[in-house]
């Protein structure tokens, strides 16, 4: 059953009744649903043909391409070809080279491109001095063909609050009808906050027991805690509805610096211990049993790896959030050897290239966290391996990768 994106996050900021998609004319959503499905079968079939010559993503293409967008007849269908022809040419590209790295590389930078533009376009229509904020897997690295897109509009003061949310909301729409599906945590997790009421919760705050009491009260239900969340928001566009705004992105950048410093840099301590705790927690989770899938590959290993990635982070006050660049600054650092750090690299490309392959392959999954007995199949066909042989390496690997967590988190 499609899960319908607007009616989701209409129940989480529910729109004013006088306001809609007003000048896009977005077309039915059961549509753009059915639209979206038949391009991810045609995505796999061009997967599964033999290889053609491929080019790398040019992200200075797609801007000199998007350059003039806002005198398009049709803004949003000109997205959605350049984000669908996009795709197809970097599945070709991983086809030829098997680089999962850089497949997570161009498709964060192609939807990063395309979801700055959603923001500009919705906020012309409800102008308000915003900022929009980039986190979840495209700020770390490991963006896949079937994920969701993390972001969050923020407004500057409390009269840009109303403006925020309706904007988020166009821009979900704006991007399902891309076919991108946009994440619901960020903006549930912020709630439309003005920095200056987030700074007023935690900029003062250095008591671990008083940090926690309050982010207790901000988080609701998301999947990793507010340190890590926190850990990887950045701002990547700003909006303004008067002359000189513009130059405030760089305010938005520092204060949310500021916060950043205050939760985590400054007490390194308390949130290693968060996430040893967490990885130990979470380990015992993922170890039951699930006759649905043979493994989750996201909730185990890759999450478990992610926990010591961020308790490296907060011990040597590494600010970048590309989990591929982490382990490089942890080696020259002297937290992981050379050894320890190629291994790192090697798990990690694995696993993310196994997410890549599956959104490229298997139909019936709807994202690519779960390696499912139907996949498996598939895969080890695409792969010209036995499927109790791929079964088994990954399961392998990925108590070698967890392993790998863990003697990270030790140090």
């Amino acid at each position: 059953m499609a899960i319908d994106l607007r009616a989701r996050l209409e129940k989480l900021v529910p729109m004013h009744p006088t306001v809609g998609f007003i000048r896009f004319n977005l077309p039915d959503q059961d549509q753009i649903h059915t639209r979206n499905r038949i391009f991810q079968s045609r995505l796999i079939d061009e997967f599964s043909k033999p290889p053609r010559p491929a080019f790398p993503y040019s992200r200075n293409e797609l801007t000199a391409k998007l350059g003039n967008l806002e005198a398009h007849e049709n803004p949003v269908e000109t997205m959605r070809k350049l984000h669908e022809d996009g795709m197809l040419e970097i599945a070709e590209f991983f086809k030829t080279n098997y680089d999962p790295r850089l497949a997570s590389l161009q498709l964060s930078e192609l939807r990063q491109c395309l979801v700055t533009w959603a923001f500009r376009l919705a906020a012309i229509e409800t102008p308000a001095n915003l900022a929009l904020l980039l986190g979840g897997s495209a700020a770390n690295g490991v963006h896949t063909f079937r994920t969701d897109f993390d972001f969050v509009v923020i407004p500057h003061a409390p009269e840009d609050r109303e403006a925020a949310r309706l904007v988020q909301l166009k821009m979900a729409g704006l991007m399902l009808a891309f076919n991108l599906e946009a994440d619901w945590v960020m903006p549930g997790n912020f709630a439309y906050s003005p920095l200056e009421e987030i700074e007023k919760k935690y900029i003062q705050l250095v008591n671990p027991t008083e940090i926690d009491k309050q982010v207790n009260g901000f988080m609701f239900n998301a999947s990793a805690s507010f340190y890590r969340f926190l850990m990887d928001v950045r701002v990547i566009g700003v909006f303004s509805r008067e002359k000189g705004f513009l130059e405030k992105g760089m305010d938005f950048a520092a204060r949310l610096g500021r916060i950043q410093s205050n939760l985590i840099f400054s007490a390194p301590a308390h949130v290693i211990e968060n996430c040893r705790a967490d990885y130990a927690s979470k380990l015992i989770l993922s170890s039951q049993p699930d006759e649905k899938f043979v493994l989750n590959i996201k909730l185990n290993p890759l999450r478990l790896f992610h926990y010591a990635l961020y308790a490296g982070r907060a011990k040597l006050g590494i600010r970048e959030s590309n989990f591929w660049n982490v382990i490089d600054k942890l080696e020259i650092a002297g937290l992981l050897s050379g050894t320890e750090a190629k291994e790192s690299r090697r798990l990690l490309k694995f696993f993310i290239g196994m997410r890549h392959l599956i959104g490229l392959t298997v139909k019936k999954n709807i994202d690519s966290t779960k390696l499912q007995e139907d996949g498996v199949d598939v895969m080890a066909k695409k792969l010209g391996v036995n499927k109790n042989g791929l079964v088994e390496m990954v399961k392998r690997l990925s108590a070698e990768m967890v392993a790998r967590a863990r003697l990270i988190i030790e140090k």
